[in-house]
Protein backbone atom coordinates (compact mmCIF):
# COMPACT_ATOMS: atom_id res chain seq x y z
CA UNK A 1 0.00 0.00 0.00
CA UNK A 2 1.26 3.45 -0.89
CA UNK A 3 1.74 6.03 1.82
CA UNK A 4 2.94 9.59 2.06
CA UNK A 5 5.75 8.60 4.42
CA UNK A 6 9.34 9.38 3.58
CA UNK A 7 8.59 12.50 1.58
CA UNK A 8 10.84 15.51 1.95
CA UNK A 9 9.11 18.37 3.75
CA UNK A 10 11.84 21.00 3.77
CA UNK A 11 10.77 24.37 2.44
CA UNK A 12 12.90 25.90 -0.34
CA UNK A 13 13.05 29.21 -2.15
CA UNK A 14 12.09 28.44 -5.76
CA UNK A 15 13.59 29.97 -8.87
CA UNK A 16 11.95 28.78 -12.08
CA UNK A 17 13.85 29.39 -15.30
CA UNK A 18 12.22 30.35 -18.60
CA UNK A 19 8.85 31.20 -17.13
CA UNK A 20 6.92 32.90 -14.34
CA UNK A 21 7.79 32.05 -10.77
CA UNK A 22 5.21 29.41 -9.79
CA UNK A 23 5.51 30.32 -6.14
CA UNK A 24 3.71 33.56 -6.96
CA UNK A 25 0.52 31.49 -7.21
CA UNK A 26 -1.48 32.03 -4.07
CA UNK A 27 -5.06 31.42 -3.00
CA UNK A 28 -5.85 35.07 -3.70
CA UNK A 29 -4.60 35.06 -7.29
CA UNK A 30 -6.81 32.55 -9.12
CA UNK A 31 -7.56 33.10 -12.82
CA UNK A 32 -11.00 33.09 -14.44
CA UNK A 33 -12.43 29.64 -13.82
CA UNK A 34 -14.57 27.09 -15.61
CA UNK A 35 -17.66 25.40 -14.24
CA UNK A 36 -17.17 22.11 -12.42
CA UNK A 37 -19.44 20.59 -15.09
CA UNK A 38 -16.43 20.36 -17.41
CA UNK A 39 -14.96 17.61 -15.20
CA UNK A 40 -16.67 14.61 -16.76
CA UNK A 41 -14.79 11.79 -15.02
CA UNK A 42 -16.22 10.68 -11.65
CA UNK A 43 -12.81 9.89 -10.14
CA UNK A 44 -11.44 13.31 -11.06
CA UNK A 45 -14.50 15.08 -9.70
CA UNK A 46 -14.16 13.11 -6.44
CA UNK A 47 -10.48 14.04 -6.16
CA UNK A 48 -11.22 17.73 -6.73
CA UNK A 49 -13.89 17.62 -4.02
CA UNK A 50 -11.43 15.96 -1.62
CA UNK A 51 -8.72 18.57 -2.29
CA UNK A 52 -11.19 21.40 -1.71
CA UNK A 53 -12.02 20.00 1.72
CA UNK A 54 -8.36 20.46 2.67
CA UNK A 55 -8.34 24.20 1.97
CA UNK A 56 -8.06 26.29 5.12
CA UNK A 57 -8.81 29.96 4.57
CA UNK A 58 -6.07 31.55 2.48
CA UNK A 59 -3.62 28.66 2.94
CA UNK A 60 -2.97 25.95 0.39
CA UNK A 61 -3.21 22.36 1.62
CA UNK A 62 0.10 20.88 2.76
CA UNK A 63 1.31 17.51 1.58
CA UNK A 64 0.97 16.31 5.17
CA UNK A 65 -2.76 17.09 4.97
CA UNK A 66 -3.30 14.40 2.35
CA UNK A 67 -4.63 11.21 3.91
CA UNK A 68 -4.32 8.10 1.72
CA UNK A 69 -6.86 6.32 3.90
CA UNK A 70 -9.47 8.88 2.82
CA UNK A 71 -9.02 8.18 -0.90
CA UNK A 72 -8.12 4.48 -1.31
CA UNK A 73 -9.91 4.15 -4.66
CA UNK A 74 -8.19 7.23 -6.07
CA UNK A 75 -4.70 6.59 -4.72
CA UNK A 76 -3.50 4.49 -7.71
CA UNK A 77 -4.20 7.51 -9.94
CA UNK A 78 -2.36 10.07 -7.79
CA UNK A 79 1.04 11.65 -8.35
CA UNK A 80 2.74 14.28 -6.17
CA UNK A 81 5.57 16.47 -7.45
CA UNK A 82 7.66 18.99 -5.54
CA UNK A 83 9.51 21.98 -6.99
CA UNK A 84 13.26 21.89 -6.44
CA UNK A 85 15.36 25.04 -5.89
CA UNK A 86 16.38 25.01 -9.57
CA UNK A 87 12.77 24.81 -10.76
CA UNK A 88 12.53 21.12 -11.59
CA UNK A 89 9.58 18.92 -10.66
CA UNK A 90 10.69 16.05 -8.41
CA UNK A 91 8.26 13.12 -8.18
CA UNK A 92 7.50 12.32 -4.53
CA UNK A 93 4.81 9.71 -5.10
CA UNK A 94 3.32 7.92 -8.09
CA UNK A 95 0.28 5.66 -7.90
CA UNK A 96 0.29 2.17 -9.38
CA UNK A 97 -1.81 3.13 -12.43
CA UNK A 98 0.75 5.78 -13.33
CA UNK A 99 3.68 3.42 -12.70
CA UNK A 100 2.06 0.74 -14.86
CA UNK A 101 1.41 3.25 -17.64
CA UNK A 102 4.99 4.53 -17.65
CA UNK A 103 6.54 1.10 -17.30
CA UNK A 104 8.74 2.31 -14.43
CA UNK A 105 8.38 3.98 -11.04
CA UNK A 106 9.30 7.69 -11.40
CA UNK A 107 9.41 8.32 -7.64
CA UNK A 108 12.55 10.28 -6.80
CA UNK A 109 13.19 11.33 -10.40
CA UNK A 110 12.34 14.58 -12.18
CA UNK A 111 9.61 15.13 -14.74
CA UNK A 112 12.48 16.16 -17.03
CA UNK A 113 13.59 12.50 -17.01
CA UNK A 114 13.40 11.09 -20.54
CA UNK A 115 12.81 7.43 -19.71
CA UNK A 116 9.34 7.64 -21.26
CA UNK A 117 10.59 9.75 -24.14
CA UNK A 118 9.34 12.75 -22.12
CA UNK A 119 5.91 12.13 -23.62
CA UNK A 120 3.68 11.91 -20.56
CA UNK A 121 6.07 13.26 -17.93
CA UNK A 122 6.95 16.38 -19.91
CA UNK A 123 3.26 17.02 -20.48
CA UNK A 124 2.75 16.81 -16.71
CA UNK A 125 5.57 19.31 -16.22
CA UNK A 126 3.93 21.77 -18.60
CA UNK A 127 0.55 21.30 -16.94
CA UNK A 128 2.15 22.04 -13.57
CA UNK A 129 3.22 25.40 -14.99
CA UNK A 130 -0.33 26.10 -16.11
CA UNK A 131 -1.58 25.28 -12.61
CA UNK A 132 0.98 27.44 -10.81
CA UNK A 133 0.33 30.33 -13.19
CA UNK A 134 -3.46 30.05 -12.75
CA UNK A 135 -3.19 29.98 -8.97
CA UNK A 136 -5.96 27.38 -8.95
CA UNK A 137 -6.60 23.71 -9.62
CA UNK A 138 -6.89 22.85 -13.31
CA UNK A 139 -8.70 20.22 -15.34
CA UNK A 140 -6.72 19.21 -18.41
CA UNK A 141 -6.59 16.72 -21.26
CA UNK A 142 -3.67 15.54 -23.35
CA UNK A 143 -2.64 13.07 -26.03
CA UNK A 144 0.61 11.16 -26.02
CA UNK A 145 2.21 7.84 -26.88
CA UNK A 146 2.88 5.53 -23.95
CA UNK A 147 6.29 4.01 -23.26
CA UNK A 148 4.94 0.84 -24.91
CA UNK A 149 4.06 2.75 -28.08
CA UNK A 150 0.29 2.90 -27.55
CA UNK A 151 -1.68 6.05 -28.36
CA UNK A 152 -3.30 7.34 -25.19
CA UNK A 153 -5.41 10.21 -23.99
CA UNK A 154 -5.28 11.40 -20.42
CA UNK A 155 -7.55 13.51 -18.26
CA UNK A 156 -6.31 14.97 -15.01
CA UNK A 157 -7.03 17.37 -12.20
CA UNK A 158 -3.89 19.13 -10.95
CA UNK A 159 -4.03 20.98 -7.62
CA UNK A 160 -1.60 23.21 -5.68
CA UNK A 161 0.10 22.12 -2.48
CA UNK A 162 2.46 24.01 -0.19
CA UNK A 163 4.84 23.10 2.59
CA UNK A 164 4.49 26.63 3.95
CA UNK A 165 0.74 26.94 3.41
CA UNK A 166 1.38 30.25 1.63
CA UNK A 167 3.03 29.86 -1.77
CA UNK A 168 2.36 26.82 -3.94
CA UNK A 169 5.54 24.76 -4.22
CA UNK A 170 4.15 21.31 -5.00
CA UNK A 171 1.44 19.73 -7.13
CA UNK A 172 -0.88 16.79 -6.61
CA UNK A 173 -2.68 15.31 -9.59
CA UNK A 174 -5.22 12.59 -10.21
CA UNK A 175 -4.91 11.07 -13.69
CA UNK A 176 -7.06 8.72 -15.73
CA UNK A 177 -5.82 7.18 -18.98
CA UNK A 178 -8.06 6.52 -21.95
CA UNK A 179 -7.51 4.67 -25.20
CA UNK A 180 -7.26 6.86 -28.28
CA UNK A 181 -8.92 6.38 -31.66
CA UNK A 182 -6.37 8.75 -33.20
CA UNK A 183 -3.35 6.74 -34.46
CA UNK A 184 -1.27 9.94 -34.58
CA UNK A 185 -2.13 10.98 -31.00
CA UNK A 186 0.95 12.38 -29.34
CA UNK A 187 3.17 11.82 -32.36
CA UNK A 188 2.60 15.37 -33.60
CA UNK A 189 4.46 16.55 -30.49
CA UNK A 190 7.22 14.25 -29.15
CA UNK A 191 6.59 15.62 -25.66
CA UNK A 192 2.84 15.03 -25.87
CA UNK A 193 0.03 17.33 -26.91
CA UNK A 194 -2.06 19.33 -24.44
CA UNK A 195 -5.65 19.39 -25.73
CA UNK A 196 -7.17 21.79 -23.21
CA UNK A 197 -6.60 23.35 -19.80
CA UNK A 198 -9.46 24.69 -17.67
CA UNK A 199 -8.71 26.54 -14.40
CA UNK A 200 -11.25 25.55 -11.74
CA UNK A 201 -12.66 27.44 -8.78
CA UNK A 202 -11.17 26.99 -5.32
CA UNK A 203 -14.62 26.17 -3.94
CA UNK A 204 -17.61 24.38 -5.48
Amino acid sequence: MLSWSGMTTARAVMTVLNGPNPTQASTSGAAATASDDVVAEADLAAFLAYWRKLLAGDAWPRRADLDPVAIPRLLPHVMITKLTPDGRDRVRLAGTRIVDHLGFDPTGSDLHDDRDGRRFTDMCRRLNRHMYQAGAPIYAAGRHVSALGAARESREVVCPLSDSGDRADAAVRCVVFLGSNDPTAGRRDPAGEIVFVHPLALAA
